[in-house]
């Protein structure tokens, strides 16, 4: 997962009861001891009396109205303490909230697995929302929504949310390594510069030799 921080999750993990973190994450899969009636729901035993529990899971992106904003981080870890799963904690300003509880839905589209530095999605809904995308909240991600930039906001304290409007709408997010145009722009005036003192000091011996 490009840009994931253990330490957000371990965050998440210390504020909220453990089944309210694993609807946050969005877990599937629950690794367990096998024993009486669980032994006989498990997905697969995977050997030293340990099952592979299958649990409901929220998607991996969806679009949701019950956001409960706040304005900083610190803000957002105490409210998780309190607030139902069924509302998002996002960090920023509070966006105007919808009265359509039909909100459409929103997928990603095929891409390459082996490319982990982009996402593509779609999405189609009646009335302004939050998109959020389960993949872990870090700098050097950006947003467009039909090729306009567009702010990424922090989500449940881990996760990625990006305000869409009504309608059928493309959103593209995209990774680049924080600072990476800065070093490269360093990198090459750094070149340009051995260059010239290359080329100087080559006029220069040029100029020296007896004509």
């Amino acid at each position: 997962m490009t840009g994931f921080n253990p330490r957000r999750f371990a965050k998440l993990k210390e504020v909220t009861p453990q089944a309210a973190f694993w609807e946050r994450c969005a877990v599937a899969y629950v690794v367990a001891p096998l024993s009486g009636r669980r032994a006989r729901r498990s997905l697969i035993n995977v050997g030293l009396e340990i099952g592979l529990y299958p649990r409901p899971a929220r998607p991996r992106v969806e679009l949701v109205s019950d956001v409960h904003w706040v304005s900083d981080e610190a803000e957002a870890w105490a409210s998780l303490a309190d607030v139902s799963t069924r509302v998002v904690v996002a960090v920023g300003p509070g966006q105007p909230s919808s009265e359509t509880r039909s909100l459409g839905s929103a997928r990603a589209l095929a891409t390459n697995p082996s490319d982990t530095a982009s996402i593509s999605l779609a999405t189609s809904a009646p009335s302004p929302a939050l998109l959020v995308v389960r993949d872990a909240w870090f700098p050097g991600w950006e947003a467009t929504v039909d090729g306009q930039e567009t702010p990424i906001h922090l989500v449940d304290g881990v996760f990625m949310g990006i305000p869409v409007p009504a309608g059928d709408h493309a959103v593209e997010l995209r990774y680049e390594t924080p600072g990476f145009r800065l070093g490269a722009l360093i990198s090459g005036l750094a070149w340009l510069g051995v260059l010239g003192v290359l080329l100087l000091g080559r006029l220069r011996r040029q100029r020296a030799l007896p004509t």
